[in-house]
């Protein structure tokens, strides 16, 4: 019986109490890479880029501050993108004891400039989906 694993960041994601939008990663077959625009964020005056992640199809295209929702649900601010990724997973095993170990967490809410605090968000671990297949 072989299993298989999805687990990865949307899975870590979809725990948070704060909003965090990575918007939607599934695209056309058609759509080559090359027909994509590339993503141009504004950059603040610590040279990190900004916005959302909304249009981002993987890490590298996100900006350095992601837009979120504070833990309070009203105070809107920035992530940073390295913060949100946590300890990374090498295998599925690994992956598998992660999920089990993972507790909430909270971490800095930016204002645009990267480095004034000005609140939290919360990242809570996800459901961890395994699917058996016959």
């Amino acid at each position: 019986m072989r299993k298989s694993f999805f687990i990865g960041a949307i899975t870590l994601l979809l725990g948070c109490t704060g909003g965090y939008f990575i918007g939607t990663f599934a695209h056309s077959e058609a759509e080559a890479p090359s027909d994509r625009v590339s993503i141009v964020y504004p950059v603040n005056e610590n040279g990190q880029t900004y916005g959302s992640a909304a249009d981002a199809r993987n890490y590298e295209e996100e900006p350095d501050l992601i837009s979120a929702y504070g833990s309070d649900g009203k105070t809107t601010g920035y992530v940073k993108k390295e913060d949100l990724q946590g300890p990374q997973p090498q295998n599925p095993e690994e992956a598998m004891q992660l999920m089990k170990d993972a507790k909430p967490r909270d971490i800095p809410l930016y204002d645009v400039d990267g480095i004034t605090v000005i609140g939290n968000f919360r990242i809570e671990a996800g459901e961890v989906t395994v699917m058996e297949e016959g």
